[in-house]
């Protein structure tokens, strides 16, 4: 009672953690979504990464150019656009809210909302977030909390409160989510949870596009192969994690 009700309700400040951000791409694909995009060598690929899953990347950080980013952002909404952070990035603290959505929610007048999207089955990254990659076939649970309306004649001692709600509100969420995943698809499935295994009518699902994700040893020779001899080109590259991308066709690369 009190959130957000479908994941295209719009126009809303949305937030959730950065160690969730892969299935939040996924499950808030193709709705128009506005997010803050560096400037980086990182930030261009992953700008080119989300585009393709119909979001649109307004440029700047939250330790550069983050004035103008949320100019860009205030004006989303009152295009009745809704703007989305991945609140403890891009560098940490892990699950530690930042300011910017809530003065963002006191200027335009646009509620917080948030959410957090638990993992049945996923790998997890030895990153500063514990970046989650969920694992073929794995069931999602995503919980919206209350949505936090912010005052325009708020003060900024005031917003610090906001900032704490909404920091109160993603732990809660996170806990919920994390601690129900598993029960999905048994009696003791949380309310309010839509199981599609338990539907009296079988769902019809057409496949558009599949990308699928290998493991490999060597991450370098990988890239190289897949470049030189199939003529992919990498769109995101690390160690740890690496796309490249052929006509339209995305393959996942993880070390």
């Amino acid at each position: 009672e009190g959130a957000q009700r479908t994941v295209d309700e719009r126009p809303l400040v949305a937030s959730f953690w950065h160690a969730c951000i892969i299935p939040a791409t996924y499950m808030c694909r193709d709705l128009g979504v506005r997010v803050m995009s560096s400037n980086s060598y990182d930030g261009e690929y992953m700008g080119r990464i989300i585009r393709k899953f119909g979001f649109v990347a307004v440029k700047g950080s939250s330790s550069r150019n983050a004035v103008r980013a949320l100019l860009g952002l205030r004006r989303a909404l009152q295009e009745g656009w809704t703007v989305a952070f991945s609140i403890d990035g891009p560098r940490g603290p892990r699950h530690k809210v930042k300011p910017g959505p809530v003065a963002l929610a006191r200027s335009s007048g646009v509620p917080l909302t948030m959410f957090h999207i638990a993992v049945e089955r996923a790998w997890v990254l030895n990153t500063w977030d514990r970046l989650v990659i969920p694992k073929p076939f794995s069931r999602v649970l995503m919980r919206f909390g209350k949505l936090i309306p912010v005052p325009a004649e708020a003060s900024d001692e005031e917003l610090e409160g906001y900032q704490q709600q909404l920091q109160d509100s993603l732990d809660r969420v996170c806990e919920f989510a994390e601690g129900n995943v598993k029960k999905l698809g048994t009696d003791k499935s949380p309310s309010g949870v839509l199981d599609l295994e338990s539907m009296d009518k079988p769902m019809t699902v057409t496949f558009k596009k599949i990308s699928p994700m290998l493991a490999v040893a060597n991450m370098e020779e990988t890239l190289t192969f897949y470049r030189d001899v199939l003529g992919f080109n990498a769109v995101m590259k690390s160690p740890q994690y690496s796309i490249v991308e052929r006509d339209g066709q995305t393959i996942h690369f993880m070390n």
